[in-house]
C-alpha cells in the first residue's frame, strides 16, 4: 500500500470521528456497511491453461451511533465516541474546527475509535503499525482501536444483535453494499457525501483521484437518493494466473482470447493433468460468475436494472 493511501486510508478515520461526534450533537443511528465485491475480470497474465485465483473484495465500515465509517458508517447518538483512552498527545498540526458548513465548531479533538474488522494474518501485521502511526502523527490526537470480529458473517451478526437490542456497535464496521442497503431500511446510516466533500475534512480532488472512481462509487445507493453509505478501505479483484509454459508445451503458442479458445486450452490441460489441478478449476460463486460476465462485456444486470 503506498503512503498516499495509507494517509487516504487514515483520513478516512479522521472523517469518522468528525461525523461521531456531529452525531453526538443529536444524530442519526449508525450501522456498519460493506460493498460486494465487484468482480474483476478474470485476467490472464500470460499464456496458457490457467487457474484462477479470485480474493473477494472487502470494502465498508459501518459507524457507531453516530459516526460513519470507513465503509459504510451506521451513526448513533447514544453511545459518544469513547473518549477514555485519548492519545497521550496530539501530534503537531492544525485541528481546528470547521468556522462554517454541516460539521462548523465540531472538535474531533482526543476521540477514541473502535473499529470492526475482518483482517487476520499478514494483513491484521500490516495493518497495525498503519494504525500506530495514525494515532501518533493525527493532529486532533484521534486514537483508532482495531478489534478483529471474525469474518464478514460474523461482524453482519454482532451488528444486527446490538441493533436490534437497542445498542450501537463499533464506530467503525466493515461490511458490504447489500449490507449498507440493509442498514439503511432503518435509517441507520450516515450520508458520507458531505463529509467527503465537506471543505475542512473532505478528500481534496487529488485525494479523490487516488481512488479507482468505480471503488470510490459503489458506496452510493440511487435506491436511498444517492446517498454515500460507505466508503472503500480496500478491494480484492478476479486474476488469473496462466502457465505461458506448459501452455505451449501443449501446443498453444498465445493465450486464449475468446471463450471458445479458453475451453480448447483447458480442456487439453485437464486432459493432460487430471488429478484435479489441470486445466481450469470451475467456481461457481458470485464474484467468479460476475467476473466472467464482465470479462466478456456483460453484465449481471439488466439495463432496467
Amino acid at each position: 500500500m503506498t503512503k498516499q493511501r495509507n494517509n487516504l486510508f487514515v483520513l478516512s478515520l479522521l472523517l469518522i470521528v468528525a461525523l461521531l461526534l456531529a452525531s453526538c450533537g443529536g444524530a442519526e443511528p449508525a450501522a456498519p456497511a460493506e460493498t460486494q465485491p465487484e468482480p474483476a475480470a478474470p485476467t490472464e497474465e500470460e499464456a496458457a491453461p490457467a487457474e484462477e485465483a479470485a480474493p473477494v473484495e472487502e470494502e465498508a465500515a459501518p459507524a457507531e451511533e453516530a459516526a460513519p465509517a470507513e465503509e459504510a458508517a451506521p451513526a448513533e447518538a447514544t453511545e459518544a465516541p469513547a473518549e477514555e483512552a485519548a492519545p497521550a498527545e496530539a501530534a503537531s498540526g492544525d485541528c481546528a474546527p470547521a468556522s462554517d458548513g454541516e460539521y462548523a465548531d465540531v472538535d474531533p479533538s482526543g476521540q477514541t475509535i473502535v473499529w470492526w474488522h475482518q483482517h487476520s494474518g499478514a494483513r491484521e501485521e500490516k495493518l497495525a503499525p498503519m494504525i500506530e502511526e495514525f494515532n501518533s502523527t493525527n493532529p486532533c490526537g484521534i486514537t483508532v482501536e482495531a478489534q478483529n470480529q471474525g469474518g464478514y458473517d460474523d461482524i453482519r451478526d454482532k451488528v444486527n444483535a446490538s441493533t436490534a437490542a437497542g445498542e450501537q456497535p463499533a464506530a467503525l464496521i466493515v461490511g458490504y453494499q447489500n449490507d449498507q442497503a440493509f442498514y439503511q431500511l432503518n435509517d441507520t446510516l450516515v450520508d458520507l457525501n458531505t463529509l467527503i466533500d465537506d471543505a475542512t475534512w473532505g478528500l481534496s480532488a487529488e485525494d479523490k483521484a487516488d481512488f479507482y472512481p468505480t471503488f470510490l462509487e459503489q458506496g452510493v445507493h440511487p435506491e436511498f437518493g444517492g446517498q454515500r453509505l460507505g466508503f472503500p478501505p480496500n478491494r480484492s479483484m478476479e486474476v488469473m494466473f496462466y502457465n505461458k509454459t506448459w501452455a505451449e508445451e501443449l501446443g498453444f503458442a498465445d493465450a486464449p482470447t475468446t471463450p471458445d479458445e479458453f475451453k480448447e486450452q483447458a480442456c487439453a490441460a485437464a486432459e493432460a493433468n487430471g488429478d484435479g489441478t489441470g486445466g481450469y478449476i470451475l467456481r461457481d460463486d458470485a464474484s467468479a460468475v460476475a467476473a466472467w460476465a464482465f470479462a466478456f462485456g456483460g453484465d449481471v444486470l439488466t439495463e432496467d436494472g
